[in-house]
């Protein structure tokens, strides 16, 4: 069974919503996720078995918004600088 969701963070809900479906009798293997905030999510549900797939990476996300100069330059800094920061905490 594949789960779908919008974001992920650090994964910790993910599991939550696997707990779910798994007492349910169902195996989940996989998630799609729409957006990876590349804060450890991957990571920890790799350590788990689980394989995450993601449309997007925040990286992705801000350096098209850079691109097309439609976010201001100190804000997508920032926001690099956040996700740096906050990658495996």
């Amino acid at each position: 069974m594949v789960l779908i969701d919008d974001i992920i963070t650090d994964g910790g809900s993910k599991f939550e919503a696997i707990a779910v479906l798994e007492e349910a009798g169902l195996i989940v293997n996989d998630l799609v996720i729409l957006i990876d905030r590349e804060q450890g999510g991957r990571e920890l549900l790799a350590s788990k078995g689980y394989a995450l797939h993601s449309i997007l990476t925040i990286s992705q996300c801000l350096d098209e918004w850079e691109t097309s100069g439609l976010v201001d330059a100190a804000a997508i800094e920032q926001s690099r600088e956040f996700v740096k920061a906050t990658r495996f905490a």
